[in-house]
């Protein structure tokens, strides 16, 4: 009988070594049963914790009761949001939102479906409510420009005039007549532009 090549059985159990050395790591690596379901009641755990607070979140748009005709945002899940005034009141339990368009003509009558819209609770995001107007952010930015504009203006004429005693007014009684005329301006366009705030 032909006695195998010693370079072969050298050969051979390395092989059978190194195949026993990885099996002792897999064997080692694998978790034991014990380890895995202490893992899973973990993950189970912080699972039932965060529950209760997603639940609480989604509960309702609202925690208190908005009256008809409020005017009101509504951000949807997906899409941009919508104004309108409120129909009927707007309860915790409320499972619809129906509002008047807004801006729009009054909704009247009743039976004109295009001025009114239900939208289901389920599919909004969050809600906004007016409160107020920005006619103070208006008057405040039209003052600032107008009183800097008069300024100039003053400026310019006081300095084109070669009358020692003056052409006309000031240049800060420029400043003031612009900055009343562009803040009563101001303070009109911000009236028409509500100020919103979380619904309550």
């Amino acid at each position: 009988m032909r006695r195998q090549p010693p370079r072969l059985i050298l050969w051979g159990g390395r092989a059978a070594a190194a195949a026993s050395a990885l099996a002792a790591d897999a064997q080692f690596v694998r978790p034991k049963p014990k380890d895995s379901m202490l893992r899973q009641a973990f993950a189970f755990a912080i699972l039932c914790a965060l529950a209760p607070t997603s639940l609480v979140a989604q509960d309702s748009l609202v925690h208190a009761t908005i009256d008809s005709g409020t005017l009101i945002r509504m951000h949807p899940i997906t899409g941009a949001s919508i104004r309108g005034r409120l129909v009927q009141p707007l309860t915790p339990s409320s499972a619809f939102v129906q509002v008047c368009r807004y801006p729009a003509p009054p909704c009247t009558p009743k039976s004109d479906s295009l001025a009114f819209q239900r939208l289901p609770a389920a599919s909004l995001a969050r809600i906004d409510v007016q409160q107020g107007s920005r006619w103070t952010t208006g008057a405040l930015i039209g003052g600032i420009f107008g009183g800097a504009l008069g300024g100039l203006a003053g400026a310019f004429a006081n300095g084109m005039c070669e009358d020692p005693e003056g052409c006309g007014a000031s240049t800060p009684v420029y400043a003031l007549i612009g900055a009343a005329f562009f803040g009563g301006f101001g303070a009109l366009i911000g009236s028409g532009s509500p100020k919103w705030v979380p619904a309550p």
